[in-house]
C-alpha cells in the first residue's frame, strides 16, 4: 500500500509571539522553543517572520518544513524542502528530509532521486544501507516502498531494535550530547525508514548540532 502521511501532532496552546522589534535571533530561538514544546502554530508563524527577513535562510526553511511535519501538512513540508534546493546548495540533510517526505505522498520515484544524491553526498549515512535497499526495490519493480516490518529485516544490526535505538536517542538529546544524538537518530532511519520519531528526533539534533 502507499505510505500514509502519519497523523498530526497533538499541539500544546500557543504562547504570546515575540514583538515586531524582536532580533532575528530572537525569532529563531523562539520558533525553536515553540517547537520543542509542541507549539507548531507559533513555530510556523515565527519562521514565517524570520524568513520575510532572510528569505534564504536555509535553516529557517529546514526547521520550518520539519514543524509542517509534525502538522502533517506534507505538501507544505516539500514544498520548503524543495525551495531550500532551489537556492542553489544541496545540503544532504535536507535531501534526506525531502526523499522522506517524498515517499509519505507515495512520490517514490522522485525520493528514490532525492535519496540517491544525499548518498552521493554522505556516502557513510548511518542509514544509507535501508535507503539502498529501499530504492533497489523502486527500481526494480516500480512498487510502493517496503513495510516498516521489512525494511527492519533488511537493514536492522543484529540486536538492535528501532525503540532500543530511539530511547538512547532520546537520552543523548536529554543529555546534550547532539553529535550522538543525530547519529542514533539516522540509526533508528536505518531500521525503519519510515520512523516519524526517528524523523522528528533527527530535526531536532539538526537545529541543535548539524547547522
Amino acid at each position: 500500500p502507499v505510505p500514509v502521511a502519519p497523523p498530526p501532532a497533538m499541539e500544546a496552546p500557543n504562547p504570546p509571539l515575540p514583538p515586531p522589534t524582536a532580533s532575528t535571533s530572537e525569532l529563531f530561538a523562539a520558533a525553536e522553543k515553540y517547537a520543542d514544546q509542541k507549539q507548531y502554530d507559533a513555530a510556523v508563524t515565527a519562521y514565517r517572520r524570520l524568513l520575510d527577513r532572510e528569505p534564504g535562510n536555509l535553516v529557517a526553511m529546514n526547521n520550518l518544513a520539519m514543524v509542517y511535519i509534525e502538522k502533517g501538512r506534507l505538501e507544505d513540508a516539500r514544498i520548503e524542502f524543495e525551495r531550500a534546493l532551489s537556492l542553489g546548495k544541496e545540503d544532504p540533510e535536507i535531501l534526506s528530509n525531502l526523499g522522506y517526505v517524498l515517499r509519505k505522498l507515495g512520490k517514490n520515484a522522485e525520493a528514490a532521486a532525492r535519496y540517491e544524491r544525499y548518498l552521493e553526498l554522505n556516502p557513510a549515512a548511518e542509514e544509507g544501507e535501508a535507503i539502498r535497499s529501499w530504492i533497489q526495490q523502486v527500481r526494480a519493480d516500480a512498487t510502493p516502498a517496503p513495510t516498516p516490518s521489512a525494511s527492519t529485516a533488511a537493514a536492522a544490526p543484529a540486536g538492535d531494535t528501532e525503540a532500543a535505538v530511539l530511547a538512547e536517542a532520546d537520552a543523548a538529546y536529554a543529555a546534550n550530547d547532539y553529535e550522538n544524538d543525530l547519529a542514533l537518530y539516522d540509526q533508528a532511519l536505518g531500521i525503519n525508514l519510515d520512523s516519524t520519531a526517528a524523523l522528528s528526533g533527527r530535526g531536532k539534533a539538526q537545529v541543535k548540532h548539524h547547522f
